[in-house]
């Protein structure tokens, strides 16, 4: 799994972290058969947008329509510019807390920034869409 991480990385794939789910002694039913699953599984997110760019799709039709529909959806989600997720770290680096940033952010550009957002800007240093995309376009 970790192979194949890297491989998507290095295609220019954004991927997330490999994570465990599912238990020991789970049971799945694939068709008639009935799977137990014997080992932890572990899985890993592959950005759509990326995926679709690069790999084109998937070969089961159902699910490459589902894909694509799921792209689609993501194309109509607003992107928070870079000076907003500054000026969410500037407020935490003066002790607010991110549902008090959240709101100084809806005053202060008269835009609602979720405070789940705020919260990944500033706990888990995650970055803008934009600033993301910046880095390879330097390269």
């Amino acid at each position: 799994m970790e192979f194949d991480r890297e491989l998507c990385n290095h295609l220019g794939m954004r991927t997330g972290r490999i994570l465990p789910y599912g238990h020991i002694g789970d049971r799945a039913r694939l068709g008639t058969k009935v799977i137990i699953s014997k080992e932890q599984r572990i899985r890993f997110s592959v950005n759509v947008k990326d995926f679709l760019k690069t790999i084109g799709g998937l070969s089961v039709e159902s699910r490459d329509e589902k894909l694509r529909k799921f792209g689609e959806m993501r194309r109509a989600w607003t992107q928070w510019p870079p000076e907003i997720r500054i000026r969410a770290c500037e407020l935490h680096e003066s002790n607010l807390e991110a549902q008090r940033i959240a709101i100084e952010l809806a005053r202060e550009y008269k835009r609602r920034v979720p405070m789940s957002t705020v919260y990944f800007w500033i706990k888990k240093g995650t970055k803008t869409y934009g600033e993301f995309a910046s880095r390879f376009q330097r390269n």
